[in-house]
């Protein structure tokens, strides 16, 4: 009873929930992995963060993926209460003192997450203005992830954040701020610990483990292959020359060391003067050989290609966001696992906002109150849209205009704002006009007997 305790759904005997112990530390760990580990790049904040931003192909795909998921942005509706919706849409195109929108936050939260595998916002008020008037908006600004440690309680699973910062020197009021030039108060050294509270702050998370950890190896091999291509282009470009001082076989040959360092000297002159793109003669006992590099440097390009396709599929994207066969790149369908890719990180987005609505600024609503609709996320061409929304209209597939209006919102993302009962009814009456066949002139009397003539 005593070793072997039950666990009864109470608080006694509680199975452990997280497990702090790194898998990378056990003293099992295979011989090779830990080799591996040992000389590969460690995943941590500063080298993902050096490594996504010293590399143009995981910033772009990066900041293509997230474009793609926000898409025209979000639509906030709240269909009971007219008042609340446009205190949610307020907040969203101004979310603190930097004139920030809402697509930043989410921009900010996404990039947190592939270098941190969290992204944290504090809730707080909008400070003194420079004026001296209260502001007292609303506010949610980034906290760093790279100063942020995540503590979990094992057994209870209460999670919080604890804050190193370093010691720094703040103003006192804003309006200090814009008048001085030096900071006036010295804020020492302090560790802070932050509550996960939807009241406090916003927290998200997409992954276990920051996938940029993965990714930094590739990134540091295709810039060790840019430096080798840097090398092979200046033998290319500047081969190896070789010289040759006179020829033992024959008398034109330097008979003593004082003429052979003379002769030495001077044709390492010449020959510097090529190595600068200059013309230069030799005696006719000299000969000079140019050794050219074999191959054309192709090798180095495919490396690297191959470097940024493994960057891309690390980094959940595609390349065909960048590189795609055919002439019109851009019409290419996408991928229908990056479709749902990315509308799961729409749905956790959307979770994390209603939260934040909820706790902070519209408290008498529920989750299923506040609707949030994004543009549609294509998966295939504008054409086949229009085909696919022609048969359904003449087969009478939608029973309204805003059905219709949504269909079509694939192609053109307006149409998800849904229209009012007045002007669907409109539409759909002017849609029915248009289906009655049209009659012949003439056609209302043509039943009529003809009138007898005189």
């Amino acid at each position: 009873m005593f070793y072997n305790p039950i666990y009864k759904n109470n608080n006694k005997h509680k199975p452990q929930v997280e497990d702090s112990v790194n898998p990378e530390d056990n003293p099992y760990l295979d011989p090779d992995l830990k080799r591996i580990l040992d000389t590969t790049i460690e995943g941590n904040y500063y080298n993902n963060e050096v490594c996504f931003f010293m590399d143009e192909m995981a910033q772009s795909l990066a900041t293509l993926t997230i474009s793609n998921i926000i898409g025209e942005g979000i639509n906030v509706q709240v269909k009971k209460d007219l008042k609340a919706q446009q205190t949610l849409r307020n907040f969203n195109n101004h979310i603190n003192n930097r004139n920030e929108r809402i697509d930043d936050w989410m921009k900010d939260v996404w990039i947190d997450n592939l270098n941190h595998t969290l992204s944290l916002y504090r809730v707080g008020r909008v400070a003194i203005g420079p004026d001296d008037e209260d502001v007292g908006q609303l506010e949610i600004l980034r906290i760093p992830p790279s100063t942020i440690k995540t503590v979990t309680d094992p057994y209870n699973g209460w999670r919080k954040f604890i804050q190193y910062p370093n010691g720094y020197i703040k103003y006192s009021s804003y309006k200090d701020f814009l008048q001085s030039e030096l900071p006036t108060q010295f804020q020492p050294y302090t560790i802070i610990n932050i509550p996960d509270d939807p009241r406090v702050v916003i927290y998200v998370s997409f992954f276990k483990k920051a996938p940029m950890n993965s990714v930094n190896k590739y990134i540091v091999m295709k810039n060790w292959i840019m430096w080798f291509i840097r090398k092979y282009a200046e033998k290319m470009w500047a081969p190896l020359r070789m010289a040759f001082v006179g020829d033992p076989k024959t008398p034109q040959y330097p008979t003593n060391n004082e003429d052979m360092e003379d002769q030495l000297t001077q044709t390492n002159i010449i020959l510097k003067r090529l190595n600068n793109f200059s013309s230069a003669s030799f005696p006719g006992h000299t000969r000079v050989e140019v050794s050219e590099p074999k191959n054309s440097g192709e090798i180095y390009l495919k490396f690297m290609a191959d470097m940024d396709n493994r960057i891309a599929y690390g980094l959940f994207a595609s390349m065909s966001l960048r590189d795609a066969p055919g002439v019109y790149k851009g019409a290419q369908a996408a991928d229908e696992g990056l479709i749902h890719f990315m509308e799961n990180i729409r749905d956790t987005l959307e979770g994390a906002l209603k939260r934040f609505y909820i706790y902070n600024l519209v408290p008498h609503l529920t989750e299923e109150d506040i609707e949030i609709t994004w543009s549609e996320l294509r998966t295939t061409s504008i054409n086949d849209i229009a085909n696919a929304f022609k048969v359904g209209v003449e087969g009478r597939v939608f029973k309204d205009a805003n059905e219709r209006r949504k269909a079509l919102a694939a192609a053109f993302p307006f149409l998800n704002e849904p229209l009012a009962e007045a002007e669907a009814k409109k539409l759909d009456e002017q849609l029915s006009k248009i289906d009655t066949p049209s009659q012949a002139a003439g056609t209302k009397n043509a039943t009529s007997k003809p009138k007898s003539s005189a």
